[in-house]
């Protein structure tokens, strides 16, 4: 997953691209600093990568907490 946080008004970039396993069981935790805390917006994209599976349906959920 790739995350973007811009602070444009303190000069602040946060890129960061956090590799999930496809193992992972439990929820993966990322930080950013927030120098305004009520400045929340931030961009993310997810990829998945995976290869095809014969017979079975694959679900993968994404859930971003409130």
């Amino acid at each position: 997953m790739d995350v973007e946080y811009h602070d444009d008004t303190h000069g602040y970039v946060r890129q960061e691209d956090l590799e999930i396993p496809g193992t992972a069981v439990a929820p993966v935790q990322f930080r950013i600093a927030l120098l305004v805390p009520a400045h929340r917006t931030f961009r993310h994209w997810v990829t998945v990568v995976t290869t095809a599976v014969d017979g079975e349906k694959t679900l993968l959920g994404i859930a971003w907490p409130d």
